[in-house]
C-alpha cells in the first residue's frame, strides 16, 4: 500500500528476492526524494529477501533518502545478521590459489 511519499507493507512475512526487488521498484518509482517503508506490519524477513533488501538500499540510495520505519525485532536482527556476514566477507584475505 502506498502513502504520500512513503510505501507500507502489508504482508507479514517476507521471503524471497524477488519481493525485496518489487520494493525496490516501488521506491524509484516514487516522485519524493525521500521515501518512508513502513515495516509495522511485517514480523518476519527471510535471509534471502534481506540480503536483496540490502542489495536495493545501496542502489536506490544513490537516487534517494531511504528512511525505514517501524521495523521490529526479528526482522531488524536478520538485517544486522546479514550486515555483519557481509563486512566479514569483506574483510578477509582474498583466496589466492596456489600454483
Amino acid at each position: 500500500m502506498r502513502k504520500p511519499n512513503g510505501i507500507r507493507l502489508d504482508k507479514i512475512v517476507y521471503y524471497d528476492r524477488g519481493q525485496a526487488q518489487e520494493l525496490g521498484k516501488l521506491i524509484r518509482r516514487n516522485k519524493s526524494g525521500k521515501v518512508v517503508i513502513d515495516f509495522s506490519n511485517v514480523v518476519f524477513i527471510s535471509r534471502a529477501f534481506a540480503e536483496e533488501w540490502l542489495n536495493v538500499l545501496d542502489k536506490v540510495s544513490l537516487e534517494k533518502t531511504v528512511v525505514v520505519r517501524n521495523l521490529k525485532t526479528d526482522p531488524r536482527k536478520m538485517i544486522q545478521l546479514v550486515r555483519k556476514k557481509r563486512r566479514e566477507i569483506h574483510t578477509q584475505v582474498p583466496y589466492k590459489p596456489s600454483h
